[in-house]
């Protein structure tokens, strides 16, 4: 094709200049073709470029102006990403410009005031259709030089610099993740958009909530059908919420009898372009059909996945056809070979390859070359790529593969291997199995714990074991035989040993028990119980607390009193964790760091794992559900979800061998565990200064959260180390907190410094306001007192034993209860929504999905307590 004098192609840069270049073309009628290079030679061919500029570099304010108008000549030639094969060149006019730039203006109501804080770069379609919408009415568009900064905009906000803001939804999320950040100027925001990634009805509300008077308007569409439905945040509600929005104006939507989106209106493209050729991809109708199903309910579309043979990757879309072609390139095969979507829970799709017997290629070569492949599209997806050999492949009549067929059949033919941890036999004092009886009990042991081999002389709780292994481990020893009295002595520290020969009768294990029909082995078992109840109740408060909105916000204006009521009970779960974590640290594991080193490393080692196992889980469901809603997969996203509490006590637990070491090298531990824990504190502050105004990506990113947001890890470590004082007086005094009324003292005088501390800030309303990301100081000195207390009267109780009434040792009692499963009733709950999300996101319903992961939670946690009650107290 020979060049057009009036097409100028512009290499695609993030600076303002690159926006006043194609604003003056569509003024000047040139048509903008975006390169990616000046030697873009694809796009420059397809395109007939006949100029190409390279635009300076500079960020900052814009104060451009654009008329849009009514005009059928080509403003822009677009292209698609080239992943799903050769890149689509997609001419839009000015009247699709124009008409786009119209819709969006009208339903967000902007006007000549609008400063807007551009949060995506301008070369992208997204961000410069921003600033084509800002430069329409007259306005300013602020383009930032580090990218987008939570606290940049939270500043600027602030001093009354910008008043909109536009961002993906991946970048809301780093936004929603640090939004104690922001205080009464986040009400100063007045518009925002938001591209066209889907996100979770929840984070809707609760961008809503974060910016109570500003327009919010998401948008979905494609590049051949920009902005195509607009859905009002700020107005909708319910499950509308879950929905991508309507269409207004002249943009209809409709749904094809095989399930697809199709869109007609005058912002649809009429010409695609490709080397050599150029078609209209709409029917005579005017319909385009996308390749996207949904459905449409009470006229709102919903994005219900993609429906032909694109791999979307983590975000990325590959052809199966394009990755044949240069697999093939780099192996030389020229046997059958095709290339297909697999589930993957990682990136939601993986990619299988598929060859015949008679692939001369061998295997590795193979493997390594499709991974070669998918690098080339930027996807790093070696465990999601998967090697298949069959004797033929499925095909039509006519040789097409069958794609479908093929990821079916490989399903089908898959299989998995279970493996188990393995520690080695080197631990001290490992002693072997020698008996069958042992060998066997050895075997339930190890199957419950995932260590192996087990030594008979070690107890189930120092080799890890918890509440939930101890479950399957007395069950499985009662089945083999084992008595019931003699299964549950393992709880009180019993070994295999000892077990196979109180079974056998050589020897005798005594079973005690306390008031409270709990298993005690030596004087610190009521402070384990102690702590336990406490661990319980500080549970229940994380789990009322995250689910308490759905009722607290629909009750009538009567009832107005009840979450001011309950918000300072609420605001106790994050602080209150890390003091009484700390509180197990000083007085069970302070006292043996020096004697039993391995045993404190152990159980370490042990907590690690089973957080991590916690982080997982949370971190799979989060990143399957926001795959699903359509997220793009990067490494940001990816790291970001293994962000949360959980990530804070994998850390901390990774410190703490080192830390109990240090801290009884002191005289005083009490006394140098203040100290670190003040010192801890003003870590934080130095380090939030240093990091917060920093903007990085990907692994990096998740090391700042973890420094510098909600669950900054030296802000909670000095809670943890208020707590682990606290626990090491109570060894220090033999476990009497319960008869020490200088405890109830400090506990009082220290709810009372918090709050009159929260006078003195100005910040009292927040300890009755719920939620609250706020973690001053006044409010760790206020949640201490209220440990401390609880600590005292609930050990008192304790104490008496039978002497307590039935209705108070009863509710303590199932505490204790909820303690011992506060992992994994923590991780539970959190799971409950993003399963749902999951479970919407596969064509379940919105209620019936959240009434089903629900009911299944309550359900295994009903069971899982009932065991763990029957196993202590019965």
């Amino acid at each position: 094709m020979s060049a057009k004098s009036n097409r100028v192609g512009v290499v695609a840069t993030n600076s303002t200049d690159f926006v006043r270049i194609l604003l003056d073309c569509l003024a000047s009628k040139q048509v903008v073709v975006p390169l990616r290079s000046t030697d873009d030679e694809y796009r420059i061919e397809v395109a007939e470029v006949g100029e190409v500029i390279t635009p300076e570099p500079g960020t900052g304010w814009m104060n451009n102006r654009y008329t849009p108008t009514d005009d059928d000549s080509v403003a822009q030639v677009m292209f698609t990403s080239g992943t799903e094969g050769e890149p689509k060149g997609i001419e839009l006019t000015h009247a699709a410009l124009a008409d786009v730039v119209q819709r969006l203006n009208t339903i967000m109501e902007v006007d000549d005031s609008i400063r807007e804080y551009i949060g995506v770069p301008v070369h992208h379609s997204f961000g410069y259709g921003r600033c084509r919408a800002v430069a329409a009415v007259g306005g300013s568009a602020y383009l930032p030089e580090h990218g987008f900064n939570p606290s940049e905009i939270a500043e600027m906000l602030a001093r009354g610099e910008i008043n909109a803001l536009s961002a993906v939804p991946s970048l809301i999320r780093v936004l929603l993740a640090e939004k104690a950040i922001f205080g009464d100027e986040a009400a100063k925001l007045r518009w925002m958009e938001i591209g066209s990634q889907a996100m979770s009805r929840a984070e809707k509300e609760e961008i809503k909530a974060l910016f109570p008077n500003a327009v919010i308007v998401q948008h979905y569409g494609l590049t051949e059908a920009s902005r195509t439905t607009f859905l009002e945040i700020h107005k909708v509600e319910g499950e509308h919420l879950d929905s991508v929005g309507r269409a207004y104006g002249r943009t209809k939507v409709r749904i094809a009898d095989n399930g697809r989106v199709q869109v007609s209106g005058p912002h649809v493209t009429s010409t695609i372009l490709k080397r050599g050729e150029s078609w209209d991809p709409r029917d005579e109708d005017g319909w385009l059909e996308t390749s996207d199903n949904g459905e449409i309910r009470d006229g709102f579309v919903y994005y219900m996945g993609r429906a032909d043979d694109v791999i979307n990757c983590g975000g990325i879309k590959l052809s199966p056809d394009s990755l044949e072609a240069s697999i093939r390139k780099r192996t030389g095969v020229s046997t059958p070979m095709a290339v297909c979507r697999i589930p993957d829970p990682m990136r939601g799709e993986g990619i299988l390859l598929a060859i015949t017997s008679d692939c001369p290629v061998d295997r590795a070569t193979l493997l390594q070359a499709a991974i070669d492949t998918c690098a080339d599209y930027s996807v790093n997806a070696r465990n999601a790529i998967r090697l298949y050999e069959a004797d033929q492949l499925p095909a039509t009549a006519t040789g097409k593969i069958q794609r479908k067929q093929l990821a079916k059949e490989f399903a089908e033919s898959a299989q998995t291997h279970e493996t188990t941890a393995v520690s080695s036999t080197d631990r001290d004092g490992f002693v072997a199995a020698e008996s069958a009886a042992e060998k066997d009990l050895a075997k339930i042991w190890e199957d419950a714990i995932g260590i192996s081999p087990i030594g008979v002389t070690e107890t189930f709780f120092d080799l890890g074991g918890d509440s939930l292994s101890a479950i399957k481990v007395l069950v499985r020893m009662e089945r083999a035989g084992i008595d019931e009295n003699i299964s549950k002595s393992i709880l009180r520290g019993a070994t295999i040993r000892e077990v196979v020969a109180s079974q056998s009768g050589d020897e005798t294990i005594e079973k005690t028990k306390d008031g409270w029909g709990h298993l005690v082995d030596n004087g610190s078992a009521q402070a384990n119980l102690l702590t336990s109840c406490i661990r319980g109740l500080l549970v229940l408060a994380v789990v009322i607390g995250h689910w308490s909105g759905f009722v607290t916000d629909r009750l009538p204006e009567s009832m107005a009193w009840v979450q001011p009521v309950l918000a300072p009970f609420f605001g106790l779960g994050t602080m209150g964790f890390a003091i009484l974590f700390g509180v197990g640290l000083g007085n069970i594991h302070l006292p043996s760091v020096n004697s039993h080193p391995e045993r404190v490393r152990q159980a370490t080692r042990t907590g690690m794992l089973l957080v991590g196992i916690g982080i997982a889980v949370r971190a799979t469901l989060t990143i399957a559900a926001a795959l699903l809603d359509g997220d793009t997969f990067g490494a940001t996203m990816f790291f970001n979800a293994f962000y949360s509490v959980l990530l804070f006590y994998f850390l901390a637990l990774a410190s703490v061998p080192y830390l109990l070491a240090g801290i009884a090298r002191f005289d005083d531990p009490i006394k140098a565990a203040l100290i670190f824990s003040a010192a801890s504190f003003g870590m934080h502050h130095v380090v939030h200064l240093l990091l917060d105004p920093i903007h990085v990506e990907g692994l990096a990113q998740l090391a700042r959260l973890s420094l510098v947001a909600k669950y900054a890890y030296f802000n909670l470590f000095g809670g943890v180390l208020f707590g682990l004082a606290v626990g090491a007086h109570i060894h220090k005094t033999q476990n009497t907190i319960d008869g020490r009324v200088h405890y109830r003292t400090v506990g009082t005088t220290l709810v009372a410094t918090g709050m009159v501390l929260a006078i003195f800030y100005g910040e009292l309303p927040q300890l009755f306001s719920w939620p609250s990301a706020n973690m001053s100081l006044w409010r760790w000195v206020f949640s201490l007192g209220v440990v401390v207390t609880g600590l005292h009267m609930i050990g008192q109780l304790i104490k008496k034993g039978d002497d307590v009434s039935l209705w108070l040792r009863r509710p303590l009692n199932l505490a204790a209860v909820l303690g011992q499963l506060a992992l994994p009733v923590f991780v539970g709950h959190e799971a409950v929504q993003h399963t749902k999300h999951v479970l919407v996101g596969v064509g379940m319903a919105p209620g019936l999905a959240l009434a089903g992961v629900m009911g299944i939670f309550l359900a295994v946690m009903y069971m899982s307590m009932r065991r763990v009650h029957t196993l202590y107290y019965v």
